[in-house]
């Protein structure tokens, strides 16, 4: 077998290896976003569940937890998150 005949196995391997890497991270941030939010209302889960599903018309009248798709709309989240937490509510 050629080099050229195995690079496309090496490649979707690459891309699937990318893909679980990506769900990771994904993952990750969405573990520690439920954590700001946990902790901006002091400890009270039952809140923040609350909270996650109400839209918000600063988000584009979505609802937090429909946030969670994608690592943009996560950085979205916790920025206004912390606008929160400071104080700074758009």
């Amino acid at each position: 077998m050629s080099e050229s005949d195995s690079k496309p196995t090496d490649d979707l391997a690459g891309t699937a290896g990318l893909a679980d890497n990506q769900e990771l991270v994904l993952s990750e941030l969405k573990g520690l976003v439920w954590l700001e939010i946990v902790e901006l209302f002091e400890g009270d889960e039952a809140e923040a569940r609350n909270w996650m599903t109400r839209n918000r018309p600063v988000l584009g009248n979505v609802a937090p937890e429909d946030m969670l798709d994608s690592r943009e709309n996560i950085d979205r989240l916790r920025c206004f998150i912390q606008q929160i937490q400071r104080g700074i509510i758009p």
